[in-house]
């Protein structure tokens, strides 16, 4: 069944709403659970519930404390926000994994090359997932920066709204850069005023 039916099926929308984004979708060539979005019809909850549900896969709701940092290690940073995927939990073997693409099987397909077991996937929201991806990659590289910090003589900082690149020189002129994405905070300390 496709996306649109079950949605009216499920009574999140209603046949003519459903028309209406077609006849929209027709104009615009987008993805029609974008549409539906973007008409205010449907939220991005809704449409990973819907696309979970016709994976035959479940939906769950992701929470920090689940994460676990050496299995997400072991997984190329890159391959985990191009696929929207994160590595959850592992239990006798099996990799539970939960994408925000539950259509997309080619990212699951890599997990599985890498992981050389059997991956279970459960949907989620795909933003859930890169927010979580953001704060355990951001706090990576805060734990990497910090350990170079003996060495470090200058720290330039530039932020945008997307996130913002750090540059460290050393005593010997080297540079290092680092991009970090999420929030960022700066907290100096005034050596004078430290007790």
């Amino acid at each position: 069944m496709r996306i649109g039916e079950l949605l009216v099926k499920s009574g999140i929308i209603t046949e003519e709403q459903l028309n209406e984004a077609l006849h929209k979708q027709a104009q615009e060539k987008k993805k029609l659970g974008e549409i539906l979005i973007e008409m205010g019809y449907i939220t991005p909850h809704d449409l990973i519930w819907l696309l979970s549900e016709q994976a035959s896969i479940p939906f769950i709701e992701l929470k920090p404390d689940i994460l676990n940092k050496e299995i997400i290690q072991s997984f190329p940073e890159k391959l985990l926000y191009q696929y929207c995927i994160i590595p959850l939990y592992e239990i006798e073997g099996k990799l539970y994994v939960a994408t925000g693409n539950p259509a997309d099987t080619e990212g699951i397909e890599k997990i599985k090359e890498i992981a050389k077991k059997e991956v279970i996937v459960s949907g989620a929201e795909p933003q859930k997932i890169i927010a979580l991806l953001d704060k355990f990659f951001l706090t990576e590289q805060t734990e990497k920066i910090l350990k170079e910090a003996d060495a470090i003589k200058t720290i330039n900082i530039n932020i945008s709204k997307d996130g913002a690149t750090v540059r460290f020189t050393d005593e010997n002129g080297n540079t290092k850069n680092y991009r970090i994405k999420g929030d960022v905070t700066i907290k100096y300390i005034n050596p004078e005023n430290e007790e």
